[in-house]
């Protein structure tokens, strides 16, 4: 099985093993997957997690967007507590970036900053292309990931709509 590619061995180092990971929540019974950015720590503990959700006029998160409701927009939200919303639900989690508490709270500032510009935009929901998987890749473009490295090691269990999806015009962040 190909995995996202690992730095070299090394010994166990508690100040540098911190992990940004993007795991699966499995969605529509278990066809499709919805995407979700984590922090961890060393021992694997979650940190804080990032979502995409649709969200109504009042802003507040769906579990479901609706195709048919015009009205939702796409939002980012982020979770700095141990459980998140889905954290404990996920599978096939992979890190994307390792490093110190410090590397890892700057990919979070970085993708909180842009969770906060796809939050002005109001960008229009769409189940297929403007969805939580397209922001996931958007924040982690942001967090100079590239988020087609996820695909190239043995992409995702479930299909992820919306991941190839472009919310921001490249240079923005």
């Amino acid at each position: 099985m190909t995995t996202v590619p690992r730095p070299k061995p090394r010994p166990y180092n508690p100040e540098h093993d911190y992990t940004v990971r993007v795991g699966e929540l499995p969605v529509a019974w278990g066809v499709g997957s919805h995407l979700v950015i984590t922090g961890h720590d060393p021992d694997g503990n979650q940190l804080w997690e990032f979502n995409g959700f649709a969200a109504g006029p009042d802003h507040e998160a769906k579990t479901v967007g609706l195709p048919w409701d015009s009205s939702d927009t796409i939002r980012v939200y982020f979770d700095p507590g141990p459980e998140g919303w889905h954290g404990h639900n996920l599978r096939n989690q992979r890190a994307v970036r390792w490093g110190s508490l410090d590397d890892i709270n700057e990919f979070r500032r970085v993708a909180h900053a842009t969770g906060d510009l796809i939050n002005h935009l109001n960008l229009p929901y769409r189940f297929d292309t403007t969805n939580s998987n397209a922001t996931v890749a958007e924040l982690l473009r942001a967090g100079h990931v590239d988020p087609n490295v996820l695909f190239r090691y043995g992409g995702f269990k479930g299909l992820v709509p919306g991941y190839q999806t472009r919310l921001l015009k490249p240079g923005l962040y």
